[in-house]
């Protein structure tokens, strides 16, 4: 295991802000006539360089901007920052009136200090059975929509400990606080229902009564060292290449991913990221038919992002690399060993044995970078996969613990322990892929399977056929049991097969959405109503449910992106949906085995044979 330090110093337009460019920020707001002390900074980002002006550009960090989205507590009011960090600058200070800022951690702890303050919510704690509040578990959710007189609000559950450290397994059913988060008090208690509180469930080593026999050691180990390369945020490994940057709202983000191929790198994704994370949860029970959370947007991924531990989280042989962010104060701090990056044998990866019985066979390696964040009673691991034959994979670990309602039963739900119900929820997550198929100028073509009919041309009813569709305007787009397929060709360019370069977006399982169109789920969360989302390349156009999801009513982002503008032969992103419903079963209790849910693009027409072709053999067996 390599342990690497943040990245120091701005090697590149598009790495991450360094502590002493967050340092600057933070001064230079300090320091402005229009600062007062009731100022938080709710996030400081690096504000990303136009595209067309980093693509003209040898990289060199000329230009560094940064974004802090400030919150003035007293006034209730957010407002954008543009710094210039290199001219030691402010660019513009612009409020933003009838948005709110996300969440920030101190929000949290805030909110647990009112309603453990509060004596309603202590005397209707102890009337449930709360034998220790101030041990309490308080997990704090967004209000779910847009409130009343436009304060700043969460809801506040509770869960109670006494006694058992998975708190997640006693929720105090029915018991919700409502926090005013700017003026740090509890508006109201609301206690509906009254089922008992369930006994609780350990997952624990320690709290178990047995463990089983483990098994025998498996180790690991690359005594050479990697066989990747790491220049800063730039990676090079078996012909790829790209640069990572880690962001507070998305976390892990690559850009310029490309390919080497007669001598050249040839580009394939300006930049791919994560654009939205949401749950939503299938109770129609006053106290739970609110509770959609969107991850990413009200929440921030990279900050809720924990520490990686080798030989638990990643491979003990991973390289690991810690980030910088900013705290509310502005200042920054480091999450030790926030992302991963380590090779992985991954089975075969290609084969063929002849009539001779002489065997050709390699083996295959994948490169793996990766960041974890915990949101909740939820555990995400985000991965990225590099494989030889040029495709890229994206995945979704799922863990933690379901969130469970105090009730002997429910339609909406699984019992999965006594006096518990663990219910029906479903995951959305959108992933943003700029796409530069041999540069910006690319085309988009939808195809699937389609079976001819029986008859002269097809005698026996076996033909089937792929059709194919250009796509030439903004929009959205239903997947199917009938393969489609979403082809992006560089229409400039033409292969020796006489083809365009392209590649393809290979969906993963995926499932419906099954709030109605009217909920407010389906309001919040526009990028869920489609399988695909095609739009034309836009600076500010990041976040799939806009950049200021909290307490919206409807989304900012998706569909309002995809507005119908002409698609052909221009700068195209393609916002792909995964939708994962998640019907909890009673083997998922007290802690939930892992469940990963992704999707892949490989190469298509892009490269003339098999790109893998010339991965060596194996000296010595594996």
């Amino acid at each position: 295991m390599e342990t690497r330090p943040r990245v120091e110093g701005a090697r590149h337009l598009l790495d991450s802000l360094t502590q002493d460019e967050l340092e600057t920020v933070a001064a230079l707001l300090k320091s402005d006539a229009r600062w007062n002390d009731n100022l938080r900074f709710a996030l400081v980002t690096l504000h990303e360089p136009p595209k067309s002006f980093v693509l003209g550009s040898d990289g060199t960090p000329v230009r560094r901007e940064a974004l802090a989205i400030m919150l003035d507590k007293a006034a209730n009011l957010t407002s954008e920052v543009v710094v210039d960090v290199l001219g030691k600058s402010i660019l513009s200070w612009q409020p933003k009136p009838g948005v709110q800022a996300n969440y920030m951690l101190d929000d949290y702890a805030l909110a647990e200090e009112a309603v453990k303050a509060d004596p309603t919510w202590r005397a209707l704690a102890a009337q449930r059975g709360v034998q220790q509040p101030d041990n309490a578990h308080i997990d704090v959710w967004g209000y779910g929509g847009t409130t009343p007189d436009g304060a700043r609000l969460v809801r506040a559950l509770t869960f109670a400990r006494d006694g058992v450290k998975n708190a997640y397994s006693r929720p105090v059913e029915g018991l919700v606080a409502l926090v005013d988060l700017n003026t740090r008090r509890v508006v109201r208690v609301e206690r509906l229902g009254g089922a008992p509180i369930p006994p609780g469930a350990a997952y624990e080593r320690e709290l178990l009564p047995s463990v089983r026999e483990p098994p025998k050691p498996l180790t690991v180990s690359q005594p050479e060292g990697p066989s990747f390369v790491t220049e800063g945020h730039l990676v090079k490994w078996q012909k790829w290449q790209f640069r990572w940057g880690f962001l507070p709202r998305e976390g892990l983000v690559l850009y310029q991913v490309g390919y080497e191929d007669g001598g050249r790198v040839r580009p394939i994704l300006y930049k791919a990221s994560i654009a939205e994370t949401a749950a939503m949860y299938g109770d129609p029970d006053p106290q739970w038919s609110w509770r959609n959370a969107l991850d990413m947007g009200e929440y921030n991924l990279g900050v809720l992002s924990v520490s990686l531990e080798p030989g638990r989280d990643v491979p003990s042989h991973s390289t690991l690399f810690d980030a910088v962010l900013a705290d509310s104060n502005g200042q920054p701090y480091t999450l030790p060993r926030a992302v991963a990056l380590h090779e992985v044998d991954d089975g075969i990866l290609w084969k063929h044995v002849n009539d001779e019985g002489e065997a050709e066979v390699r083996r295959s390696r994948s490169l793996v970078i990766l960041h974890s964040a915990t949101v909740g009673n939820y555990d995400y691991v985000f991965r990225w996969i590099f494989h030889q034959d040029g495709t890229l994979e994206a995945q979704v670990d799922l863990t933690g613990i379901m969130l469970a309602k105090g009730s002997e039963s429910s339609p909406h739900g699984t019992k999965v322990a006594p006096g518990t119900v663990a219910i029906l929820h479903e995951h959305m997550l959108s992933y943003r892929l700029d796409f530069d198929v041999d540069g910006p100028a690319n085309s988009i073509y939808e195809t699937h399977l389609s079976a001819l009919p029986t008859g002269a041309d097809n005698p026996l009813g076996n033909a089937f056929i792929v059709e194919k569709a250009l796509m030439t305007a903004e929009g959205g787009r239903e997947g199917g049991s009938h393969g489609h397929q979403w082809r992006v060709v560089n229409p400039n360019e033409t292969n020796s097969l006489g083809e365009h370069p392209g590649y393809v977006l290979l969906p993963g399982a995926s499932d419906v959405l099954f709030a109605q169109p009217d909920s407010s789920i389906q309001r919040r969360t526009g990028f869920a109503h489609k399988a695909l989302w095609l739009t034309r390349q836009r600076d500010e156009e990041k976040y799939a449910s806009g950049a200021y999801p909290v307490q919206s009513s409807e989304s900012t982002g998706l569909p309002g992106y995809a507005n119908g503008e002409p698609l052909e032969n221009s700068d195209v992103v393609l916002w792909y949906t995964l939708n994962h419903v998640h019907i909890p079963r009673p083997e998922e209790w007290p802690v939930m085995p892992r469940t990963s849910v992704g999707f892949s693009i490989a190469p298509f027409g892009f490269f003339t044979q098999n790109p893998a072709l010339d991965v060596p053999p194996d000296t010595e067996p594996r």
